[in-house]
């Protein structure tokens, strides 16, 4: 996810004056390469175009600094992500329960579709 980020660039309109070696003024978008982070040497070392898994095990993920790693962006625009996995999961949750239903319960599923046909007669 650092080498090969699924978001490699991003945008954002600024809400309040920036100073980086000048202003920018307010209303303006600043284009994030979020690519070019995942890649710096300052931040990832010498290795920063090696795939090392252990840069992020428990004992070294303190190391990480605050939005030195965000391959899916960050911030408030990030929480269409988090909706969108929130009604996938309940979908799949609904299928389950669905097939579980219908697969444990057989014999009472067919009883109450026959029952329906003798009342309403066949289709």
């Amino acid at each position: 996810m650092r080498l090969h980020s699924p978001v490699p660039t991003g945008s954002r309109t600024l809400e309040e004056e920036l100073h980086i070696g000048g202003a920018i003024r307010p209303g303006c978008m600043v284009q994030l390469n979020i690519w070019a982070l995942h890649h710096m040497e300052k931040y990832w070392g010498p290795d920063h175009w090696e795939f090392k898994p252990e840069r992020f095990s428990p004992e070294n993920i303190d190391e990480i600094a605050s939005y030195q790693f965000f391959p899916f962006s960050a911030g408030n625009r990030n929480m269409s992500y988090t909706v969108l996995n929130i009604f996938w999961q309940m979908l799949r949750e609904a299928y389950y329960m669905f097939i579980y239903f219908f697969f444990s319960f057989p014999k009472y599923v067919s009883e109450k579709v026959s029952s329906q046909q003798k009342k309403t007669g066949p289709v």
